[in-house]
């Protein structure tokens, strides 16, 4: 008697281990759930007598990993998030392309090193994408199919990713795709339903301020790094002022209004801050650099310009999903400041033009699209880097305030 029960209880955990579908299924919203189905066949030959000739017959089929995912939102806004460059990398990747058309291109790539290339081999808009996937340091390929049903104003999302084979170096792989797609799927709903991009929200903040740093600013450092980033400040009560803390984002208004009313607040506070840096300075004096290489009082005037005007082009690109990637963070282009200072050659010419940026971003903020606003990834990435860019102007405020002080010091 004793034999048999462990006979039945092998022969269940044997029947659970491959045939895994045999467990109940849950579906309630926001749940994510794993399933490694299509269970494996296994052969057995009772008459090896060795090892390897026991291998040879104990080959594992490929399986499927699937996951399951609820959205609020309309399948044909997860058909998009799973086909469009901009989009994907709101929710999965680091950098991405995607040309959504049978046989069309697919690449994506994550900033610890790891990249995948597919193609797209079935697109049935809102309802199914099926793409190869190629991954840097896989096993083998494999295969994605995303079925999606709607269910009301929401999606029940279903990913499969088949062929993943069952031993060897697969074993890391579908480890390391199921901790990806149940993040990413998770990180999918969240941008979906509220805008935030889990992967920014969650993340540590240090609390610094970063600067420009590159063979300039090293030169004038006196450090032989050409290469780095320069801590220009420290934000109190935060990360490096105490204990590794929480990212502190700024609220987006779920509104245009709002959010428009926000950034002239912002704006108008940082203007006249730095309009005041130039009440009692000659055009002389805010025109020379407080020492060679570094900017002087009216070139950081151009720099703030150019940042207004970069803030436009980039959230242009966002309405027409199709932001572009840069490689790295590049640096400020000389002949650029300098071609701004010639045009505007007076300090109330650059203070002007600079006004004139800030109306203007609050008009383009205001003009946005309906149907922008209503996609919420984009929109929450745009009020978040609107809102913070006071920090950015504050920072220079500072380099203004040390120019001008440098400057008058040399009489």
């Amino acid at each position: 008697m004793h034999m048999l029960i462990a006979v039945l209880a092998v022969s269940l955990c044997f029947i659970r281990d491959w045939y895994p579908n045999l467990d109940s299924r849950l579906e309630k919203p926001g749940y994510n759930q794993i399933d490694h189905d299509n269970g494996a066949g296994l052969r057995i030959c009772s008459d090896c007598t060795s090892q390897t000739e026991r291998e040879k017959f104990m080959v594992p089929k490929p399986r499927n990993v699937s996951f399951y995912q609820f959205i609020n939102a309309p399948a044909a806004d997860v058909y998009r998030a799973f086909t469009n460059s901009t989009l994907l990398r709101e929710w999965l990747c680091d950098a991405a392309q995607a040309d959504p058309h049978l046989k069309g291109r697919m690449y994506l790539w994550w900033n610890n090193g790891y990249y995948m290339c597919g193609e797209y081999t079935q697109l049935l808009p809102g309802q199914t994408i099926t793409f190869t996937w190629h991954g840097r340091g896989d096993p083998g390929d494999t295969e994605v199919t995303v079925h999606l049903v709607e269910k009301g104003s929401a999606t029940q999302v279903t990913l499969k990713q088949i062929k993943v084979k069952s031993r060897g170096g697969w074993i890391r792989f579908r480890d390391e795709i199921q901790r990806g797609w149940v993040t990413g799927l998770e990180n999918l709903a969240s941008v979906l339903e509220t805008g935030q991009d889990l992967r920014i929200v969650r993340r540590p903040i240090l609390g610094v301020n970063l600067g420009d740093y590159g063979a300039e600013q090293a030169a004038q450092l006196g450090v032989p790094v050409t290469e780095g980033i320069r801590l220009d400040d420290v934000i109190p009560g935060m990360g490096a002022a105490l204990l590794l803390s929480t990212r502190s984002l700024p609220i987006v208004p779920t509104t245009v209004v709002a959010l428009v009313n926000a950034v002239h607040t912002d704006n108008e506070a940082v203007y006249n801050e730095i309009a005041r840096c130039f009440e009692s300075i000659s055009e002389a004096e805010a025109s020379r650099p407080p020492a060679p290489g570094e900017w002087s009082a009216k070139e950081v005037l151009a720099h703030l310009i150019h940042s207004e005007r970069d803030l436009h082009a980039w959230i242009a690109e966002l309405v027409n999903n199709q932001e572009r990637v840069a490689d790295s963070f590049g640096d400020n282009v000389q002949a650029r400041v300098t071609a701004t200072v010639t045009a505007y050659p007076l300090i109330n010419d650059l203070l002007s033009e600079l006004k004139h940026h800030q109306i203007e971003t609050m008009n383009l903020l205001a003009n946005l699209p309906v149907e922008f606003q209503a996609c919420k990834g984009n929109y929450w990435r745009m009020g978040t880097a609107v809102l913070q860019a006071v920090s950015h102007i504050r920072a220079h405020i500072c380099q203004i305030q040390a120019a001008i002080k440098a400057t008058q010091a040399q009489g």
